[in-house]
């Protein structure tokens, strides 16, 4: 059976090669065998550094609303990632030149993110981490109860590494996390360029590897942010290379490889719950590769079997004695997908009922199409390309296999849940297919591919990518720029005045009892050290505060509301206004009534205690204390 698949793949892959092939081109330049120097680094960093320039540039325009912002925003990311891509395109560019340049790029692109708010957290995932790197500085202790994120503290390793340096250095959380996160996004660059080198044994693929995984729709913000995956997959990829290392080493260097890939895997077991379970997955699909070749070949059993089952034995240890919360936390988002997905197939739901295409200008959407049509396309190629021409390479088959993950991903969308449980699998599926996109640009540049094919079609490919990469990340087009303030826009409904306003919550004491909207409920957990409600919909969206409000006030001993009275001149940009149980999400047709919001000053034993002119505090502490008239 598999001698007949492969006799058929190389009748197909036969014709495609020698339609594309070009039977009397010169000899192909000498990939990997460049002499090493520093080549056209210094110019190419010149002009990177200057795209960082323009989008700085088109943020400072954003924050004045004016209409240069989104032009000077595309030119300068542009700017900053092509001439890279062409130079690391080239088959002759030296080794040592490859890795610059792949450094710059990730760290190029950490700093867009951080340009975006260069004084203060403020996307939601961050401040949630925030609460908990505070809660270990102000307690000294492990594991604290984090109302805004329960499952945070269980899984250390950010906060760990951040509050080491906070003491060392006296610096406030921000400047601390954006260094800890700097040095995060190096070693995971590094780790990335060595493993896919060694998977290939070849530079060129390194190289390529980290300029495709920057195409993930997730690189640019959502890796660089302030939270546990950011610092996990770094020392996934750092794992996974002294691995690599370890199976290619001699006797003297196995014990040194050994330790480091051990303790790496435990500091990902110990830092985030999701990125443990995809390493699991990762070092699966590449035991079984392993397994393959070597039961071809009549050899000992692979190192990575045992590896695979210590992580097994680290991820439950973790989740029985520290996290069992975790499976609470992932168990109704899995669940409700594969439910989701079954009813699909069965003809009992409609892909409208659970799919939600996504919003934005057409062109935007056009390319987010264009970057999954074209990433099966490659993908579908890539993986029968190494299976033919890397049999007797594991790490290459496994890598070439592991991109086919993509399918399940699109799949995937589909579920109610769908945009998220999708980007939670492109963070290792793009680990795959960075890896299997640089080994087919190898394969096709020794093959003799058409020279002028590659140089044009290579560069077009990955503008296409990156574009698409911004058009289906986050943020959305409508958070894209810092700016004015937008109504439940996430990190565009953070202004100085919500921040103040935690703030001063936290004058009140820790830990107490707020019910607000999605937005302040971030400010007041971590800002302010409070232990906000999640489902507060039964006081905030009701016409008047009577009775079944009462009782609601008693039941979660609520203290607080703070109430953002802009809720009612827009739509929601997220599509809801209050998070958890709010009835009409994603139905909103119209803002909020006024009245809705000042019920509160009308209501006998509700007293408002701080007014900045858009944020009222409201103290119901009389409700909760069955006080109230």
């Amino acid at each position: 059976m598999i001698a007949r698949t492969q006799q058929l793949l190389w009748w197909g892959w036969g014709h495609v090669w020698r339609i594309i092939g070009d039977p009397h081109a010169p000899p192909r330049p000498h990939l990997d065998h460049a002499a090493d120097s520093w080549g056209w680094a210094a110019p190419i960093s010149l002009l990177s550094t200057l795209g960082l320039a323009v989008v700085v540039l088109s943020y400072e325009h954003g924050r004045h609303s004016l209409a240069t912002a989104s032009p000077l925003h595309w030119v300068g990311l542009l700017l900053i990632v092509m001439p890279i891509a062409l130079r690391l395109l080239m088959p002759a560019t030296p080794r040592r030149e490859r890795l610059w340049l792949a450094v710059l790029l990730g760290l190029l692109c950490y700093l867009v993110k951080v340009l975006y708010s260069p004084l203060d957290f403020r996307f939601s995932d961050e401040l949630q981490h925030w609460r908990s790197t505070s809660d270990l500085l102000q307690y000294q202790r492990l594991f604290t109860y984090n109302h805004i994120l329960p499952v945070s503290p269980l899984y250390p390793g950010l906060q760990a590494t951040t509050v080491p340096l906070i003491h060392m250095t006296g610096l406030p959380i921000f400047p601390a996390g954006v260094i800890a996160l700097g040095v995060a996004r190096l070693v995971f660059v590094l780790a990335l360029f060595h493993f896919a080198e060694l998977a290939a044994k070849s530079p060129f693929v390194g190289g390529i590897a980290v300029l495709v995984y920057a195409t993930n729709p997730h690189f640019l913000f959502f890796h660089s942010m302030f939270l546990y995956q950011s610092m996990a997959v770094p020392l996934m990829l750092v794992s996974l290379y002294a691995l690599a290392r370890w199976e290619q080493s001699t006797p003297a260097e196995r014990p040194g490889l050994r330790a480091v890939t051990i303790f790496a895997m435990m500091g990902v077991v110990m830092t985030h719950h999701i990125t443990s379970y995809g390493m699991a997955a990762v070092l699966l699909l590449w035991f079984g590769a392993n397994f393959y070749v070597r039961w071809r070949n009549h050899a000992r059993p692979p190192v990575v079997s045992w590896l695979v089952m210590l992580l097994v034995i680290l991820i439950l240890t973790w989740m029985v004695y520290v996290a069992t919360v975790t499976v609470g936390y992932l168990a109704p988002q899995l669940g409700g997908a594969l439910l989701d997905l079954t009813n699909l197939i069965a003809g009992e739901a409609k892909a409208e009922e659970t799919f939600r295409p996504p919003s934005g200008p057409v062109f935007e959407r056009v390319f987010s199409l264009l970057m999954v049509a074209t990433t099966l396309g490659y993908v579908s190629v890539a993986a029968p390309v190494i299976w033919l021409r890397q049999q007797h390479n594991a790490l290459a088959l496994a890598m070439g296999i592991g991109a086919l993950g993509y399918f399940l991903s699109i799949v995937l969308r589909f579920s109610s849940s769908g945009a998220e449980m999708t980007g939670r699998l492109w963070t290792f599926v793009y680990v795959f297919q960075a890896v299997a996109l640089g080994i087919l640009l190898r394969e096709a540049w020794l093959a003799g591919v058409r020279r002028w094919l590659l140089r044009l079609g290579g560069p077009l490919l990955f503008v296409l990518l990156f574009i698409a990469s911004i058009t289906a990340g986050w943020p959305p087009y409508w958070g894209r720029l810092p700016g004015p303030y937008l109504v439940s826009a996430s990190e565009r409904s953070v202004t100085p005045e919500g921040i103040a306003a935690g703030q001063w919550a936290a004058q009140l004491g820790r830990g107490k009892r707020w019910a607000t909207d999605f937005t302040h409920y971030m400010m007041v957990g971590a800002y302010g050290a409070q232990d906000p409600i999640f489902n507060a919909s039964a006081v905030l969206l009701t016409p008047t505060m009577g009775d079944a409000e009462r009782d609601f006030v008693r039941w979660a001993d609520l203290d607080f509301i703070l109430i953002d009275e802009r809720l009612s001149t827009d739509l929601p940009q997220r599509g809801y206004f209050f998070d958890g149980d709010d009835p009409d999400i994603f139905r909103y047709t119209e803002p909020l009534e006024r009245d809705l919001l000042t019920k509160y000053q009308r209501t006998p034993g509700v007293s408002r205690i701080y007014d900045s002119g858009n944020l009222v505090i409201y103290t119901v502490r009389a409700w909760s204390n069955n006080d109230a008239p």
